[in-house]
């Protein structure tokens, strides 16, 4: 997962985020987006989505936690 700790992120702010495998190698990069309290976006121009989506589900432990692929979106990011 990201290295930072995104808990702090503020709604509608965003970081860049580097996502590394066990050994601490990077495997994808994204931007990481809070859209309120209870959700986040992904973006990635480089990173499949599938392997944005298996980071998060090898780490998900808590029953509430949904990961989702939109059919459409548009994202505008905020300077």
């Amino acid at each position: 997962l990201p290295p930072q700790d995104l808990r702090a992120l503020a709604p509608g702010k965003w970081a860049y985020a580097l996502w590394l495998n066990t050994k601490g190698r990077v495997i994808g990069d994204s931007a990481v987006l809070r859209l309120s309290t209870a959700e986040w976006a992904l973006w990635s121009a480089h990173t499949p989505a599938e392997t944005l989506r298996a980071r998060l589900d090898a780490f998900i432990i808590a029953d509430d936690v949904t990961v989702e692929a939109p059919t459409l979106a548009q994202v505008t990011l905020p300077r």
